[in-house]
């Protein structure tokens, strides 16, 4: 569920809320390379680094460049390498790729919560910050985001 970013509690997403304001200019994104996680180091856990890749057809995947150790302990899969596709999240995938789209083609950011039980018989519920970023300040080329995790759990089999 899109939520308003006004909403947002979580004193990391706020962080990178922040940087994302300061680093862009107009209509300008802005740019990847001016994002240093090195100064970051307290979002590691709960950082993530998309990819926005387009087929010839222009459709869009996100592939996980990165994925703090919060995402991949809470997921309880690898997470770094693979196509959000890939992800144990087929009851909830839609409304996640949605946002990823959304964050990608209206070059804003977007704020999300979801709650769901994994293909992998995990539970999670956390919010999600998406921040769309460039190469060369226009185009969407990457998607740099952060979960903050409220539960997850074991679900009995």
């Amino acid at each position: 569920m899109i939520r308003e970013l006004d909403e947002i509690e979580s004193p990391h997403l706020l962080q990178l809320l922040e940087w994302w304001k300061s680093a862009g200019s107009g209509e300008r994104l802005p740019l990847r390379r001016d994002f240093d996680p090195v100064h970051y180091p307290r979002l590691w856990p709960y950082l993530l680094i998309c990819d926005v890749e387009r087929n010839h057809a222009e459709n869009l995947h996100f592939i996980y460049r990165y994925a703090g150790t919060q995402l991949e302990r809470n997921f309880k899969t690898k997470v770094t390498g693979k196509d959000i596709t890939e992800m144990p999240i087929e009851d909830a995938l839609n409304s996640i790729f949605d946002q990823f789209l959304r964050t990608a083609e209206e070059r804003r950011p977007t704020y999300c919560e979801h709650e769901f039980i994994t293909s992998n018989q995990r539970f999670v519920h956390y919010v999600r910050l998406l921040l769309p970023a460039s190469k060369d300040g226009n185009t969407v080329d990457f998607l740099i985001g952060a979960c903050h995790f409220l539960r997850a759990w074991e679900e009995s089999p």
